[in-house]
């Protein structure tokens, strides 16, 4: 086994090495400030190869003062070459991964963005349906409460009977009702506290309770202003409130309600609106 002469250490048959052609000693390929592609071109055009310390030797004079040839110039400038053209392809190689990575992100960009504009109209469509479905429930709700009516302003008294005071309402504004025209009559039960909780009727006919609704008008009870109005489920009374306040913003005159559908009219000769949703608000 071959001792390197520059780091002291064995040069086995595995590792790239290189000879002096002059001393003929064996050096690693590192120690000789080569590398294995300047060391290729070398051989293959007839180059020969001096260590360090030989070279050094070579520059100096004979004893007779004939000096040395120099060793060609172009030599070194074809290893240069060989080093530079060897970085240069390493640069290139790394740039068309650089290259490829992009490209492979530009890819799964473009794929993700496909992706989230097929979930945005997914959830659009959701959001139809589900809108669909919401007013199809409202409009089940509404229907069964066609025969509920809502008296508000009546006090509230001590051992007090609802049907009884429902009678009394009913034969004010000229109503006959009989013991089986009123299904249920009941106080609602209200968050704050109030002498006056709203009553809620529900007769055996809708056309009895149609009958309510038609006479109601400016009704006193026990000194007392009472309001009647039909029983409307919570998305209605909440688009029927806001639909009082728009328009009264805008000047209309007439708000009201038939048959759990709400409508607007800017005045006696205007056109009735009805009022579907929110966003029939802004048409008015």
């Amino acid at each position: 086994m071959t001792l390197c002469p520059k780091c002291k250490v064995a040069v086995s048959r595995n590792e790239s090495s290189t000879q002096c052609s002059t001393c003929k000693n064996v050096l690693h390929i590192k120690c000789a400030n080569m590398n294995s592609d300047s060391i290729e071109y070398m051989k293959s055009n007839g180059i020969a190869f001096d260590c360090e310390d030989c070279t050094k030797k070579l520059k100096q004079k004979r004893d007779d003062g004939t000096p040395v040839k120099p060793i060609p110039q172009t030599q070194g400038i074809h290893i240069n070459k060989i080093t530079t053209d060897s970085d240069i392809n390493i640069i290139v190689s790394k740039l068309d991964d650089v290259l490829k990575n992009q490209i492979t992100t530009n890819n799964t960009l473009t794929t993700l963005s496909n992706r989230i504009l097929e979930l945005e109209k997914t959830l659009k469509e959701k959001e139809s349906i589900i809108q669909t479905l919401e007013f199809k429930i409202n409009v089940l709700e509404q229907n069964e409460r066609a025969c509920f009516i809502e008296i508000n302003g009546v006090k509230k008294e001590n051992d007090e009977n609802v049907e009884t005071l429902v009678n009394d309402i009913a034969s004010k504004i000229d109503i006959d009702l009989n013991l089986f025209d009123i299904e249920n009559a009941y106080r609602k039960p209200s968050r704050q506290k109030s002498d006056t909780p709203q009553i809620v009727a529900e007769f055996s006919s809708k056309r009895k309770r149609d009958e309510f609704l038609k006479k109601r008008g400016k009704i006193e009870y026990n000194g007392s202003r009472i309001f009647i109005n039909e029983s409307l489920t919570a998305y209605n009374r909440k688009l029927f409130w806001e639909t009082r306040t728009k328009a009264k913003e805008l000047g209309y005159r007439y708000t009201w309600t038939s048959n759990g559908r709400i409508f607007c009219k800017k005045d006696e000769l205007a056109k009735k609106i009805q009022v579907r949703n929110n966003d029939d608000l802004h048409f008015l």
